[in-house]
């Protein structure tokens, strides 16, 4: 199942904006789908 950042967040109730940080700081690692470059 592939999620877009905008799915996850209302998913969890944080925003977009949390959950790029959090990839960012590598607090959360995601694999993204080569085809379409959404996280898994």
């Amino acid at each position: 199942m592939y999620l877009t950042v905008g799915e996850i967040s209302k998913a969890l109730g944080i925003s977009m904006e949390a959950i790029r940080y959090y990839v960012k700081e590598g607090i959360i690692t995601p694999r993204r789908n080569q085809e379409n470059q959404y996280w898994e």
